[in-house]
């Protein structure tokens, strides 16, 4: 059980009750979050249909596909999930080269033009790549959401952001 206190609320010394988060026990723990490693194949929207059907009615915590804040998170997950080749929950729907997390959360990575990426990439062949996925070498790679092609395993997060990931067209 991890309990999460609000740093706005303790800086302005405001006084709520404590977010208790509870997540599925299929979760594990990687650097103080929570994942779960699942070797379906699936294309970006069904993994992310898979990833919110892993919710509780027990648990307090939100289960949608693994958003990445940083680098290091996304090496730690590779590592300790010993997994690549796997969508992520980041897509550029709304604006073309810009990934976004279908949660609420407030995250800039990854930048369309810095690494992880893989060499030339992202690059929207076709004109319809725009959801994220982490290719054999751990690098990232846009790829298309809904096609049969496109199928991959995926690493859903339990945290306290509900999914806003946008329905299939």
């Amino acid at each position: 059980m991890l309990v999460l206190f609000a740093g706005c609320d303790q800086a302005f010394g405001l006084e709520r009750d404590e977010v208790v988060l509870v997540c599925p026990a299929s979760f594990r723990e990687v650097g103080g979050a929570y994942y779960r490693r699942v070797d379906d194949t699936l294309t970006w929207h069904q993994a992310e249909a898979a990833c919110e059907a892993l919710s509780e009615p027990e648990t307090t915590g939100q289960t949608h596909l693994a958003v990445i804040a940083r680098d290091d998170e996304l090496a730690a997950v590779i590592g300790n999930l010993t997994i690549t080749g796997f969508w992520l929950g980041h897509t550029d729907l709304a604006t073309d080269g810009t990934f976004v997390p279908t949660t609420p959360q407030s995250v800039t990575w990854p930048t369309s033009a810095m690494p992880p990426w893989a060499v030339g990439q992202p690059n929207n062949n076709g004109g319809n790549q725009d959801c994220l996925w982490v290719d054999g070498n751990g690098l990232l790679d846009d790829r298309g959401c809904t096609s049969d092609n496109d199928k991959a395993r995926f690493v859903c997060e339990c945290d306290l952001f509900p999914s806003t990931a946008p329905l299939p067209p």
